[in-house]
C-alpha cells in the first residue's frame, strides 16, 4: 500500500486549511507505530501488508489544473504498478479526479461515502469545474461509478431526494 497526500484545497466552499490534512494526519499518527499488535487484532499491521509513504504529490500552488494533472498522473502509476493507494486529503474534490483513474483501469465502481453532505448539488452554486459539492454528481455523469451499487453514509443535507440514484443512510437512520 501506498500513502499519498493531496495537500489541496481550493476546491472548498467553506473555509481553507484541508490542504493541511495530510501532515496533520501524519504527525498524530507515528504514536500508534510502536504497538506491535493493536487490538482487537493478533497480529502485527507489518507482518500483514507493506506501507510505504510517497509523500505529497507534487503540483503547482493554487493551479487546480496542475493538482488534477498530478493527481491523475500518480493514481494511474500506481494502479499500473498494482499498488493500492491509501490518499490523504485535501478537501472532497480530490475524490474526482481518484475515481476518473480507477474506473479507466476497472470501470465503473461502486461508492461507499460518509459524510453529512450528498456532494451531489447540481445549482447554480455548483457550477465550475473545481467544486467540492459536485464532484460525485460529475462522477455519476462521467459514467465513473455505478451509482446503483454505491452507499452514502450519514447524509443530513438536502439532496434531490425523488429519482435520486444512490442509496442513501441518512443520519437520522444512522444515529437510530
Amino acid at each position: 500500500m501506498v500513502v499519498v497526500g493531496v495537500p489541496y484545497d481550493l476546491a472548498t466552499s467553506g473555509r481553507a486549511g484541508a490542504r493541511a490534512g495530510p501532515d496533520a494526519i501524519r504527525t498524530a499518527s507515528p504514536h500508534i507505530s510502536w504497538e506491535r499488535r493493536r487490538w482487537p487484532w493478533r497480529f502485527a499491521l507489518d507482518d500483514r501488508i507493506q506501507i510505504v509513504d510517497a509523500g505529497n504529490i507534487d503540483f503547482q500552488i493554487a493551479d487546480s489544473h496542475s493538482m488534477v494533472s498530478a493527481l491523475q498522473t500518480q493514481t494511474r502509476s500506481l494502479l499500473s504498478a498494482g499498488k493500492t493507494q491509501l490518499i490523504l486529503g485535501g478537501d472532497h474534490y480530490i475524490t474526482l479526479p481518484i475515481l476518473r483513474e480507477y474506473a479507466a483501469k476497472f470501470g465503473p465502481i461502486s461508492l461507499i461515502h460518509f459524510d453529512a453532505h450528498a456532494d451531489t448539488d447540481d445549482s447554480e452554486h455548483s457550477q465550475g469545474e473545481f467544486n467540492h459539492g459536485s464532484m460525485f454528481l460529475h462522477a455519476q455523469r462521467e459514467g465513473l461509478i455505478d451509482p446503483t451499487r454505491s452507499v452514502q453514509v450519514g447524509i443530513r443535507t438536502e439532496y434531490a431526494y425523488e429519482g435520486y440514484p444512490f442509496t442513501v443512510l441518512d443520519a437520522a437512520w444512522v444515529h437510530e
